[in-house]
Order: C-alpha cells, then sequence, then structure tokens
C-alpha cells in the first residue's frame, strides 16, 4: 500500500512571452523560404560553413521561425489585447470548444496553431500545428553550438549569448504549453533544451524553476535516473518547492530501488521543512514497506491527517496500521479491530469512490468470519450449541462483509479476490434465499470467465 499524496504541482502558468505586440505578423512570416535556402546554401559554402557569423544567422532564423506562430501572444492575455493583435493574425478558419484536463476552452484554430481561451476569454495557451521549418528550436540550439565552435577567441559571443538567451525563454514558453496540453515528453525536453541554452559557460545562468520542474515532468514520465538527476540539483540550489523535492526525490530514489538514500533525503527533508505533508507521507510508506513496528509512525500519520483532513488514503494507512496490530495480538481484544474498522469507514466517509476503503472494511470484515468458522469447525461434535454460537457470529461478520464487497466489486470488477469473496459469502448462504444462489451461480460464472 501507498499512501497518495495531494500535493500537485503547477507549472508556470505566467511565462510571459512577448515578441513584440503590435508587429506585423503577416508581413513577419514572409520570405522563410528563401531565407531556409540562402542559409542552406551558406552552410554548404566550403568558406561561409567556417563563419561562426554564419551560424548565428542561422540560429537567428531558426529562432524566427520557432517565435512566428506566437509572435504577440503571451498567457494570460486579456480578451482586449488579443482584439487588438487579432487583424495582425488573420481569421480563424475555425472556432470551436475543447475540454482539457477537466476544463472547457475557446479554441481559435489557424493553419499554424490553436489558441486556447479559458472562462475569462482570456489567452490560456496555445497549440503550435505548424511551422515553416522542422524542429526549429533544436536547429537553432545546433546552430549556436556550431557558432560557439567556430569562435574560439569569443569574437562573436554578445550575439550568440544573445539568441542563446532568447531561445531559453522561447524554450521554456513552448515546454509550459506542452505541458498544459498533456504533452508531457515534449514539455521535458524542452525544458531540458531551456537548461542547455541557460547553462551554456557563455550565458552562465541556472533557471531554478525550469530544474525544478524537470524532474517532476521525469518523475511523470517514470524515466527515474533522470528524476533523480534534476531533483537532486533542485535541492542543491535550494529550489525545492517549499520541500516538495525531497518527497518526490525519494519515491525517485525508491523506484530505482535507493532505499537507503531515499531514507536520507528523507531525514533531509524532515529536517529543513518538517510540515511538508508530502515528506511526512513519503516517511509514513518508507516505515510501512520496510515492516517496522506501525507504533513508530502512528504520530506522524496522525500529524499528516491533521494537515489533510480529505485524504482518504490516510485513513486507509492508519486503519491499515491497527489491522497490522491487530492480527499480531490477541484475536479476542477487538480494540484494534475496531480502531481498524473506524478508520477505514472514515477513509470512504471522505470519499464515497475509495476502492481501498471499501475492500479492505470487506476484508477485514469478512477475515473476522473466517477466524470464528475455523473455530467452530474446530469444536467438538458434542459441545454443538458452542458451535452453533460460533458459526452464527462467523455467518453475521459474512453477511456485514457483503455490502463493502459488492461497492468494491462496482468501483472495480476486475479485482479476482472480491468475485471470489462474493462468490463464497453467496454459496454460504445459497439455501436463505434465491437472491443468494443466484448471485452464488453469477459470481462463479464471473471467477470462471478471470481464469
Amino acid at each position: 500500500m501507498v499512501i497518495q499524496t495531494t500535493t500537485k504541482f503547477n507549472v508556470m502558468k505566467k511565462i510571459l512571452f512577448a515578441l513584440g505586440l503590435f508587429c506585423s505578423v503577416s508581413a513577419f512570416s514572409q520570405g522563410f523560404d528563401k531565407k531556409l535556402a540562402s542559409s542552406d546554401k551558406e552552410i554548404g559554402d566550403v568558406k561561409k560553413k567556417e563563419n561562426p557569423k554564419t551560424w548565428i544567422a542561422r540560429g537567428q532564423l531558426f529562432y524566427d521561425i520557432a517565435a512566428e506562430p506566437t509572435k504577440g501572444l503571451w498567457t494570460e492575455m486579456s480578451n482586449m489585447e488579443y482584439t487588438l493583435l487579432a487583424s495582425s493574425l488573420g481569421k480563424p478558419t475555425q472556432e470551436t470548444d475543447e475540454d482539457l484536463n477537466g476544463k472547457r476552452y475557446h479554441v481559435a484554430v489557424f493553419p499554424d496553431k490553436k489558441i486556447y481561451f479559458n472562462e475569462d476569454k482570456a489567452v490560456a495557451f496555445w497549440d503550435i500545428t505548424k511551422y515553416a521549418a522542422a524542429d526549429p528550436l533544436k536547429t537553432s540550439y545546433e546552430a549556436y553550438m556550431q557558432a560557439i565552435k567556430l569562435d574560439p577567441e569569443k569574437k562573436n559571443s554578445k550575439k550568440i549569448i544573445e539568441g542563446l538567451k532568447n531561445l531559453a525563454i522561447l524554450s521554456k514558453s513552448q515546454g509550459s504549453n506542452d505541458f498544459q496540453l498533456g504533452r508531457i515528453r515534449e514539455a521535458l525536453a524542452e525544458f531540458e533544451l531551456s537548461m542547455e541554452c541557460s547553462s551554456n559557460p557563455l550565458v552562465g545562468e541556472t533557471d531554478s524553476m525550469i530544474i525544478y520542474y524537470a524532474g517532476f515532468f521525469a518523475m511523470e514520465l517514470k524515466d527515474y535516473p533522470k528524476a533523480e538527476k534534476y531533483l537532486r540539483k533542485a535541492i542543491e540550489i535550494n529550489y525545492t518547492g517549499n520541500g516538495d523535492a525531497f518527497g518526490t526525490l525519494a519515491q525517485a530514489l525508491n523506484a530505482q530501488d535507493k532505499k537507503s538514500e531515499a531514507t536520507e533525503i528523507l531525514q533531509k527533508g524532515m529536517t529543513v521543512n518538517p510540515e511538508n505533508q508530502q515528506i511526512m507521507i513519503e516517511v509514513i510508506n518508507s516505515y510501512m514497506s520496510s515492516g517496522k513496528d506501525p507504533r513508530e509512525i502512528m504520530p506522524l500519520l496522525n500529524k499528516a491527517q491533521e494537515a489533510q483532513p480529505t485524504n482518504a488514503s490516510l485513513f486507509y494507512a492508519e486503519g491499515n496500521l491497527y489491522e497490522k496490530l491487530y492480527e499480531a495480538g490477541d484475536k479476542e481484544v477487538k480494540d484494534n479491530y475496531k480502531s481498524a474498522e473506524k478508520c477505514y469507514k472514515k477513509s470512504i466517509e471522505i470519499d464515497p469512490e475509495y476502492f481501498l476503503g471499501y475492500y479492505s472494511a470487506a476484508a477485514l470484515t469478512f477475515n473476522e468470519g473466517v477466524y470464528y468458522n475455523e473455530q467452530a469447525n474446530k469444536v467438538p461434535p458434542s459441545k454443538n450449541e458452542e458451535y452453533e454460537r460460533l458459526n452464527k457470529i462467523a455467518n453475521e461478520y459474512f453477511k456485514a462483509a457483503m455490502p463493502y464487497f459488492n461497492k468494491a466489486y462496482e468501483l472495480n470488477s476486475t479485482e479476482k479476490s472480491v468475485v471470489q469473496a462474493l462468490k463464497d459469502i453467496n454459496f454460504r448462504f445459497r439455501n436463505d434465499s434465491e437472491e443468494y444462489k443466484q448471485n452464488a451461480e453469477k459470481f462463479r460464472e464471473i471467477l470462471e470467465s478471470m481464469e
């Protein structure tokens, strides 16, 4: 079991990128074909290809190609500001609405881009669908790298630095947009390009925020070594997102089976950010996966619950701890059983669609039925009254488990153990009613189809 965290990251929703709000985009877009042909010819020329200025010009050209579709746009651009720009953009080929990440956007479709507007009619982000040349960001960067290589005396450094700084900003902006569109892989690549530009020795800048979010993007992609690399760097430069970087880095380390390093990071995180809930949750997960005494982490768990009272998984986790204590103790002492049951009920009270809460409440109750059924079967034939008493208790627990299993099945009909339990319970009571009998047959058939 892994406790879920309610911490979510929001990446740069306010990266402003304005390249001349009132410039004429239509005039700007003319002439790329000729310029591309000229640039291609120059880099193929024996003499010109050895001149850093040739590559600086090429870097600027491909930067312009990358920037052209969104020239004059920026995120959170008001409807009034957009109206002033609209005439230079031309008329959209289509206007429609799209649902994205649980939100509805109005979308203006152009031949080379789609512009998304939020409910306030402000520009939220955009999707570039066509460039005048393929992969212009990368090509621009490669051109500037070639210029640096051909300019060991750094006579052209000023223009190269300016070009790389502009490219870093544009790459960051495009990465932010790809993130909004759910293109995490592309967003990470663009953030990495932005980092390469900023960290180049000629520029010598560190974009802390980009490094931090690159780590989170890598985690989303399950690229744990890369996530580790960027999150360690973010922590090193003291950009931790109020401590979230520690918890996420611990996840990346655990995923690589670097458990001792994960523990060290969590301990450091607890020292630096003792109130951070993600760190606390990762500490709890670490204790639980290590099999240590659950009572050692109960105070941490309770503290996390106080900070996140609507996080169902935290109460499920507490129930899980009490259940472990109950299983390890005297089955006739019900305190821990009742505490576990209370916690599981609390988790589904918080989130009525929380599968693990229903499943655990069902399993806890069902297992009690199994226990008393086993005890009844141990009773000698001469003690029929004791057998009936224990069997009655077992039946009460089995029937009490059924509503939880039914809901768990409703939420996840592919969980084989739930189907098995429902088949067994209904079969046990098949002679009590036609409904039990029919359900027993129903779940038997479903179970067979899962084999």
